[in-house]
């Protein structure tokens, strides 16, 4: 780590043609085959952005803006097809990583879930505001 970092690079948001890092970054994470990062704010957007040279490859905005700007948590699901982020209405969202489609909203919270990740081995999610909540789902619901 002594040579610093191998790349440095500017993300660009190519919708709106401006810096995106004036979104002010709140989370990162690889995604799980390690070619591209996704990078929440507390706009409310993610980028997904090329692991090696800063591309994006793609933005979604998982809810409006809040107005207190609170960093929300966003991840990968182990296969990568899906993200999932606590909202400022107290709900979990499920989005389709590909289409950024919203699949599934999950109720329960007390206050804003802040934490969210799925567990890399079973069919679960685990969020957190105060208190600590376990999503499995359900067999028979239309949300795959």
């Amino acid at each position: 780590y002594e040579r610093g970092p191998f790349a440095c690079f500017e993300i660009v948001d190519p919708a709106l043609g401006n810096r995106a890092d004036e979104a002010h970054w709140s989370t990162l994470q690889f995604s799980p085959d390690g070619k591209e990062i996704m990078i929440g704010t507390v706009m409310g957007s993610v980028y997904m952005v090329d692991s090696f040279d800063g591309f994006v490859k793609k933005q979604i905005s998982l809810y409006e803006p809040a107005t207190s700007k609170t960093s929300l948590e966003v991840s990968y699901s182990p296969d990568g097809k899906y993200i999932v982020s606590g909202r400022p209405d107290r709900t979990v969202g499920l989005w389709n990583r590909e289409s950024g489609k919203r699949v599934a909203e999950l109720e329960g919270h007390a206050e804003l879930p802040t934490c969210v990740k799925f567990n890399p081995k079973y069919a679960m999610i685990a969020s957190a505001c105060r208190n600590v909540a376990f999503w499995i789902p359900d067999a028979d619901s239309n949300n795959k």
